[in-house]
């Protein structure tokens, strides 16, 4: 993987902001990853539909890390 994605831009895990962001260059590319706190990442996504499955696992006491992705412009960071 190391090969098929270049690291450009780290933002690394803070306890106040609850997540991890890296953006990389993948097939002239710009791809994202965000790696954090359930409820930060559903709400920045807007994926209301997902909390109650959330619910399910933090209540079998399950400790629940969301990871999402998506595209961008790479000149944006330049």
């Amino acid at each position: 993987l190391k090969e098929e994605f270049t690291k450009i831009y780290e933002i690394p895990f803070d306890p106040k902001r609850k997540y991890h962001a890296g953006f990389y260059e993948h097939q002239q590319a710009g791809i994202f990853f965000v790696i954090g706190a359930p409820e930060l990442l559903f709400e920045l996504a807007k994926a209301d539909g997902l909390k109650d499955q959330l619910d399910v696992l933090l209540k079998e006491g399950l400790r629940v890390v969301a990871v999402a992705s998506g595209v961008f412009n790479k000149q944006a960071l330049e």
